[in-house]
């Protein structure tokens, strides 16, 4: 049933876009996902939509989650290509399209792209990142006007009740809501993102290792898998991070999500791995070396 309604609202979501109207089309193509996020061609049209509406960041990400579900997805690897190269990720972008060329040989255009970038990278040409600005028809033709400002007599939250009033959130959401899948783990995280990472430390310190064993058990998209990394770096508890590391290490498709993390991200990676080196816990030193591997971090 939830196949059919998927490939239904997959469908709606096909037409709109044809129809030029992208917008519409992302609404359809995340609703479907919503009921099928296994489905990498979900993933990948909405990229295409986001694409079209220049949302590149979101059709970055769309477009790795695609390929973490299917690795052979070659138009997914285009895609993560075009968004990357209007983001001025060069290498990155040339990296995805050569990918896109083994799984589509002969493909003139994804050729065309990869020459492009190559002579970009050897000429060292400059890249230029543009601010941007707001289209004409965006602009306001109204005239300009004085306006006082008068300061209000509102007073501001003291910090200590906006702590209080966070904890209590956190506490409500971890203590009547533990996940028992990706998808409800995924719900619980994005609730967290207006929060500070603290906080998201104390939910993931909540889950019982049984639950994350089945949260773990879905490859994640690249971007949250490392928002956890991140959350785990800042972890007191080492031997909890060691038991979720390995946890994360079983992962399906976990090498070729690290691939897709940038310099920066990696470099966390690696810092987290060499604090585990140095604290004082008891440590697996064959255990931690497999884990080291499977999470291609070289000490």
């Amino acid at each position: 049933m939830s196949e059919k309604l998927a490939e239904e609202l997959k469908l709606v979501g096909n037409q709109c876009f044809s129809q030029g109207k992208y917008g519409e089309a992302i609404k359809h193509y995340s609703a479907s996902i919503s009921v099928d996020p296994s489905n990498a061609i979900l993933y990948s049209n909405r990229a295409m939509a986001n694409l079209k509406l220049k949302n590149y960041f979101e059709a970055e990400q769309d477009s790795s989650s695609a390929i973490v579900l299917d690795p052979s997805f070659g138009k997914a690897y285009y895609r993560l290509g075009l968004a990357r190269k209007e983001l001025k990720k060069i290498k990155s972008a040339l990296k995805s399209f050569e990918m896109s060329a083994k799984l589509s040989p002969n493909n003139v255009e994804i050729e065309k792209q990869c020459e492009a970038l190559r002579k970009l990278i050897e000429n060292d040409v400059k890249i230029r990142i543009d601010p941007i600005l707001k289209k004409k028809t965006f602009q306001s033709t109204m005239p300009l006007k004085k306006i006082e400002i008068k300061n209000l007599d509102v007073q501001p939250m003291p910090s200590s009740n906006v702590d209080k009033f966070l904890s209590n959130y956190i506490e409500k959401l971890t203590m009547s809501h533990v996940p028992k899948s990706y998808k409800e783990f995924e719900k619980d995280w994005r609730e967290l993102s207006s929060t500070t990472v603290d906080y998201k430390v104390k939910y993931l310190e909540h889950i019982d290792i049984k639950s994350l064993e089945n949260v773990f058990s879905f490859p994640f998209d690249p971007k949250l898998l490392f928002e956890v990394i991140q959350v785990l770096s800042i972890s007191q508890k080492y031997c909890f991070v060691v038991e979720v590391l390995e946890i994360i290490s079983k992962m399906p498709r976990l090498e070729l999500n690290i691939s897709f993390f940038e310099e920066n991200e990696n470099e966390v990676l690696k810092t987290l791995f060499l604090k585990l080196l140095y604290v004082s816990i008891p440590l697996d030193e064959e255990l931690f070396v497999s884990l080291a591997k499977k999470f291609m971090i070289k000490l």
